[in-house]
């Protein structure tokens, strides 16, 4: 790939962010939408996931660091947890961990909605959150040996791989949250704007729009959920339909050549 055609394609986001009225370059064929795409969700998932995760684990000083010196000594032996005292931490704004051997079994209702991902462990079991799916695993199936806190670090590699296969599940995930949202846009906006001849966009066009005008908002999203969510999630929300409808809005009247005094831009 050459210089002008890597210009050409982190172009398009430029256009995305800040040029709705410009989306019918992006809309001529010559653009292609998927290496489009992919790019993008990598940009979010690497924000709202990845970033948090390095964060999470230089804070604690490494996973050996973590399971040597700042995990409280555990032992599960014959199926039953001994702890020194109870724990609990989370990753970012998406995972959490707890760990207490006083509560004898967690239930689902200890789960919390505040989080994609839950791992609560108690005297004599394992409760798993993983998006809507929920699993409890008994100590006692673990089988009979006997698990401390070198055995989580012997699982250190373990651990490394289920880091990746979790950034790998939250690439498709988002790739298909990102693809959803955007056909409801499509659905609310594909008839905002009508043209002289009273037709709109049609079904393809529309749906790419929809999905260049979510970029910017998309992006947006992912660093205020990293930051703590300084902005509140409904006035997230409303102010992210709010920006993508407009960006629609404009990026389909450039389209049907209605009001294009602007000179094409935003």
């Amino acid at each position: 790939m050459n210089q002008e055609d890597r210009v050409g394609f982190f172009y398009q986001y430029f256009i995305a962010c800040f040029q709705p009225s410009s989306y019918g370059k992006l809309l001529d064929g010559k653009r292609r939408l998927v290496p489009y795409l992919l790019f993008l969700v990598m940009v979010l998932v690497i924000i709202g996931h990845a970033i948090p995760l390095l964060a999470w684990d230089a804070s604690v000083g490494g996973l050996k660091k973590l399971f040597t010196e700042r995990i409280p000594e555990f032992r599960v032996e014959e199926g039953v947890l001994s702890c020194e005292k109870p724990m609990e931490f989370q990753i970012g704004n998406t995972i959490h961990f707890r760990v207490d051997a006083g509560v004898e079994s967690f239930e689902q209702g200890d789960l919390s909605s505040d989080y994609v991902q839950e791992v609560l462990i108690s005297q004599t079991s394992i409760l798993v959150k993983n998006g809507m799916a929920v699993q409890s695993v008994a100590l006692a199936d673990l089988g009979d040996g006997v698990y401390d806190n070198q055995t989580l670090v012997n699982a250190i590699p373990l651990f490394r791989f289920s880091m990746v296969l979790y950034l790998l599940m939250a690439y498709v995930e988002t790739a298909i949250e990102y693809l959803i949202t955007s056909f409801f846009y499509l659905l609310i906006g594909k008839t905002i704007v009508r043209g002289a001849d009273g037709k709109s966009v049609t079904w393809s066009q529309g749906f790419q729009i929809a999905i260049y005008a979510r970029t910017l908002m998309a992006v947006f999203t992912s660093i205020n959920l990293v930051l703590g969510q300084l902005i509140g999630e409904t006035v997230m929300y409303m102010l992210s339909a709010g920006v993508s409808l407009y960006y629609m809005m404009k990026a389909e009247r450039a389209v049907l050549g209605v009001d294009t005094g602007a000179g094409g831009r935003s």
